[in-house]
């Protein structure tokens, strides 16, 4: 498990300050989907990183921490600007 990409996946949804709750609804996926891959419980398929990035209008390699044009791995946008929170499903 990538673990690059679920401490992404987790930093874009408290960038927003969405629940859990609200982060499934606007990607089309239920929390619990949402629960299980933040807990690393469950590996984020290829269409729930497509959704995400879709619906967020987020690049799939930034999600991965690539920089394409650069060729080097980095940090993402939403990962340097993460809000602080607990687990507990709120931002």
């Amino acid at each position: 498990m990538d673990t690059l990409i679920l401490k992404n996946l987790k930093s874009l949804r408290r960038f927003h300050r969405l629940t859990r709750a609200e982060f499934a609804t606007a990607v089309g996926v239920s929390e619990s989907l949402v629960s299980l891959t933040e807990a690393a419980k469950r590996d984020p398929t290829a269409g729930y990183i497509a959704r995400v990035c879709e619906a967020f209008h987020v690049e799939p390699n930034v999600m991965y921490g690539v920089d394409l044009a650069a060729g080097v791995l980095h940090y993402p946008p939403c990962e340097c600007r993460a809000t602080e929170g607990g687990d507990d499903g709120q931002p």
